[in-house]
């Protein structure tokens, strides 16, 4: 009996450990940015703000492997050196690359609907000044 107790507290806790690491897995140390650009140049503290709490709170997928020949629509520089770049995947689904030293070192993808309509303003805005 106390076995079995001890094989369910393990599992327990080895299933709430993996949520909460599959929580953090992708997220970015805020203060470990130095710059974010976006269509239409580099985002304003405010807009650096607003970004970032959409990514954050986007909803995460599984990871994946492989490339994409399209260009990134936003890249997020780190002090380290590591860049964070994100594609329009089509719809509200993304794909996150991190790259340290020209090589992609990890890959996800993500789903927002709130970065899709920030990235489509800025389109907007960039489409407006440019009429």
């Amino acid at each position: 009996m106390k076995k079995k107790i001890w094989i369910t507290g393990i599992v327990i806790v080895l299933c709430v450990l993996a949520a909460v690491l599959w929580g953090l897995y992708g997220r970015v140390d805020v203060t470990q940015i130095e710059k974010i650009s976006a269509p239409g140049g580099q985002l304003n503290e405010a807009e650096t703000e607003e970004f970032l709490w959409i990514f954050k709170t986007a909803a995460y997928r599984i990871p994946i492997e492989g490339g994409t020949t399209i260009d990134p629509v936003c890249t997020i520089y780190l002090e380290n050196g590591e860049k964070i770049w994100i594609y329009e995947r089509g719809g509200q689904v993304f794909k996150v690359c991190y790259v340290r030293d020209g090589t992609k070192t990890r890959s996800y993808f993500i789903k927002s609907k709130l970065l899709d309509v920030f990235l489509e303003e800025r389109w907007d805005s960039i489409k407006t000044k440019g009429a």
